[in-house]
Order: C-alpha cells, then sequence, then structure tokens
C-alpha cells in the first residue's frame, strides 16, 4: 500500500523529533535565564546586574539552538531542492535568527550589514535586541511556537493540498 500525499503530509505535521529536542534546549536555556534572575535577586547588591550582557550569553546558545532547527528542517523537507534558501524567506522572523545566527559564527561585514538591515547595532547588544524582535518578552518557548509554524509551512509546500 502506497502512502498517499495526504498520509506524508500528516505524518510531517505530527512527527517532528528536531522540534523536541528543540523544546528540551529551549526549556534548558529558560531554566538558566530564571536561576540568573533568582541568583540576581538574592545578592547584597541588587540592582546591578547588566541584563543586556548577562542575558545575552544564554540567548547566544537559543540562537544557534534555533539555527540548527531551521537548517535540519529545511533540509529534511526540501531535500529535493538544491538551495532551501527561498523557504527561509516565508517568514522575517526566520531571516533574522539566521542573520543572527550568521554574527555569532562569522561577525563577517555581511553579518554586520545584515544586522543593520534590522535595525540592530553592531555596539549595542544585537542578540539581546534581536530576541526583544523576535518575541517583546523574550520569551523563548514563543519564539520555538514561531518556528513550528514555519515548519508547518514547508511541510504544506511540500505535500500541498490537492484542489481536485
Amino acid at each position: 500500500m502506497d502512502l498517499t500525499i495526504r498520509d506524508l503530509r500528516r505524518h510531517a505535521l505530527s512527527f517532528d523529533p528536531e522540534f523536541s529536542r528543540l523544546e528540551t534546549i529551549i526549556e534548558g536555556l529558560n531554566n538558566a535565564l530564571k536561576h540568573l534572575y533568582d541568583s540576581e535577586l538574592c545578592i547584597d547588591w541588587y540592582g546591578c546586574m547588566d541584563e543586556k550582557y548577562e542575558c545575552e550569553t544564554i540567548y547566544r546558545l537559543a540562537i544557534l539552538a534555533f539555527e540548527t532547527y531551521i537548517t535540519s528542517s529545511a533540509t529534511n523537507l526540501c531535500n529535493e531542492y538544491k538551495n532551501p534558501q527561498h523557504f527561509y524567506n516565508l517568514s522575517p522572523d526566520i531571516i533574522l535568527i539566521l542573520t543572527l545566527s550568521e554574527y555569532i559564527t562569522s561577525n563577517t561585514e555581511s553579518s554586520k550589514t545584515n544586522l543593520n538591515n534590522h535595525n540592530l547595532d553592531i555596539n549595542n547588544s544585537p542578540i539581546y535586541h534581536g530576541i526583544k524582535i523576535l518575541n517583546k518578552e523574550r520569551n523563548l518557548s514563543k519564539i520555538t511556537k514561531v518556528l513550528k509554524s514555519w515548519r508547518n509551512q514547508l511541510v504544506y509546500i511540500q505535500y500541498p493540498v490537492n484542489t481536485n
């Protein structure tokens, strides 16, 4: 028995082990952020934490985890396309995450130019402010929902709904 496009689409929408791993990573990073803030509240010199600087390290890890999920999803779902680049353009949030990831990993002039395209200043905590663009409350779990929605768009592109 051959699987129909509908069966393949349903399976792709319901089975996403990479997303489960991403959720686990993000849960750990959210716990790290909570621990950081709780530690700040229990010290005598409360209020001296530089939030942008202290949180940026954790946000860097989140960006890299998001980027890994994005590239693996595009590769796994759109493997017959030689360049999945145009799938990234489905969402400005995906482009921003990839821009931030490029800045973290290579820090080239083109990554600095791309940051400027998102109104992020290289000298003013671009990762921190990039996370704020993705979610005003800087809730990493809500950003994962954006990624899941983007992946679902890829599934519908790969396995379109029949109009017959």
